[in-house]
């Protein structure tokens, strides 16, 4: 996946994470109706529906080229998460996007710890050290279902 805007075209490889019910999660369940994949290239989150944020703020940020070579537009950005949980910032709306990404190396510089291990990939608030999630990998992808 590329990301263009004016002044830098970027590149995305995908990976993927599975589901385990015991920690907390940091999406609402309206933002669960697509996977979530565990992106390591692209340069920000992104999700094809709008109507799972918190709040919406409209822009006018480009354009995204897809997995196809299809282009998607950047129409908005905002936070997704609960009210009174973790949250996600700087969540990129892409029209035409079919599945949604979080980037781990923005994760990282949110305050979020992503840890890989050899089965289990683990997302913890790093301020307060609490565990988000944690998915099992099946074969070389994780994805957060």
């Amino acid at each position: 996946m590329e990301e263009t805007e004016p002044q830098e075209d970027e590149e995305a490889n995908l990976s993927l994470i599975p589901q385990i019910d015991d920690e907390e999660e940091v999406l609402p369940q309206g933002a669960r109706t697509k996977p979530w994949y565990l992106d390591n290239g692209c340069s920000r989150h992104m999700i094809g529906n709008k109507n799972c944020f918190l709040s919406f703020e409209k822009k006018d940020g480009g354009l995204v080229t897809l997995g196809n070579n299809d282009k998607g537009k950047i129409r908005g950005k905002s936070t997704i998460g609960k009210l009174n949980s973790a949250k996600i910032e700087n969540v990129q709306y892409v029209e035409g996007l079919k599945h949604n990404l979080l980037i781990i190396s923005q994760l990282c510089d949110s305050g979020f710890e992503v840890i890989f291990k050899p089965n289990i990939c683990e997302l913890r608030q790093t301020s307060s050290n609490k565990l988000l999630f944690s998915r099992s990998r099946k074969k070389n992808l994780y994805v957060l279902d």
